[in-house]
């Protein structure tokens, strides 16, 4: 008869903690799993080095490796991060990835998008080198939705999953990273949370988030795009 699985403890409070202190950053801690356990460390920070010793000091407490699978932003979106950070529900899974190259010749990439049943809009915002947000897409406007997909811009692959292409946003390939934001809500969001308004910087835009934070549910999640070569 072969010998139980042992049971793998869950994760510490210590370790839960401590990467919820780290600013900078917005972390999405998976595990334990795996033979033998292992803790998966997702999300996007901007300081790579305080992540590591974060991990390095959760792994020796616990006795098994924090692996860094996440994504280092600049430093220059860490007013961002630091913005969003209460509206950021780590425990939950991920709602958008970093774009990646198509591959094409036209030199687009696409983001993966992924609905979450709990919140019924969904949507997404740039925030470009310079700090100003513009809306991008209202994905549960079912007539936007469908324009989008017309047009090419946006792609259903079913199950609530959708592939949102992104054309290069300079003709240097050197040029500053943006942020794509998401944010999925249980009621439709106020105008100023959405970046409607012409030329709206973080500043206001952060505000807007925590006017509307008074009067409905939502969470946000942050990838940071970077053109394809």
């Amino acid at each position: 008869t072969p010998a139980p699985t042992p049971a793998v403890a869950p994760l510490g409070a210590a370790a839960i903690e401590r990467f919820a202190a780290l600013d900078c950053a917005m972390i999405r801690l998976d595990g334990p799993g795996g033979t033998p356990p292992s803790v998966t460390v997702n999300g996007v920070w901007g300081d790579a080095a305080k992540v590591k010793a974060a991990a390095d000091a959760s792994a020796a407490e616990s006795g098994m490796p924090f692996v860094l699978a996440g994504e280092e932003v600049a430093a220059r979106h860490c007013a961002l991060l630091a913005g969003l950070a209460p509206y950021y529900a780590g425990s939950q899974g991920p709602a958008i990835a970093r774009p990646a190259p198509t591959g094409r010749a036209d030199r687009t990439s696409e983001a993966v998008l992924t609905l979450d049943p709990a919140f019924a809009h969904f949507y997404v915002v740039l925030v470009d080198a310079g700090g100003v947000v513009r809306p991008l897409l209202d994905l549960t406007d079912p007539a936007v939705r469908d324009r989008r997909i017309a047009q090419g811009v946006l792609a259903d692959d079913g199950g609530g999953h959708y592939r949102l292409t992104l054309p290069p946003y300079s003709s240097s390939s050197s040029a500053a990273s943006q942020m794509l934001v998401a944010i999925l809500a249980s009621d439709p969001l106020p105008e100023k949370a959405f970046a409607k308004a012409s030329g709206t910087g973080l500043k206001a835009w952060i505000a807007a988030l925590a006017d509307a934070a008074g009067a409905l549910k939502f969470r946000v999640e942050a990838a940071e795009y970077v053109q394809a070569p």
